[in-house]
C-alpha cells in the first residue's frame, strides 16, 4: 500500500485512535510506535508498548513531501507489506494488515 493511500483511509477516522499491526502467525497486535522514512519506503515498527495515534502519524507525515512510497511493517528483521486496515471502534484502534 502506498503511504498516500493509507493517509486517505485514515483521514475520516477519529484522530485519537491508536494504530496497530496484525500479523497472521502472531496472536497479538503489534503497536506502531516508530515511523522511519527512507527515499523509497516508509517503515512502521513496534519498539515500545505505546502505540502512535492517527493524529501523531498525520502530523509526522505532513512534513514529508514525497508520500508516494510503499508502507511496510518491520519486526524481527522481516518486512511485511500492508494491504489494508480494520477499524475497531469499540477499542478505538486501527489494525493494519
Amino acid at each position: 500500500m502506498k503511504l498516500v493511500n493509507l493517509l486517505q483511509l485514515m483521514q475520516d477516522v477519529d484522530s485519537n485512535y491508536q494504530i496497530y499491526f496484525h500479523e497472521d502467525t502472531h496472536p497479538n497486535n503489534y503497536p506502531i510506535s516508530k515511523i522511519i522514512f527512507s527515499q523509497n519506503k516508509c517503515i512502521l515498527t513496534s519498539l515500545s508498548i505505546n502505540p502512535r495515534t492517527i493524529y501523531q502519524l498525520l502530523t509526522i507525515c505532513r512534513q514529508i513531501k514525497h508520500k508516494n512510497v510503499n508502507v511496510y511493517f518491520a519486526v524481527n528483521n522481516h518486512e511485511y507489506s500492508i494491504f489494508g486496515m480494520q477499524i475497531q471502534p469499540d477499542k478505538k484502534q486501527i489494525i493494519l494488515k
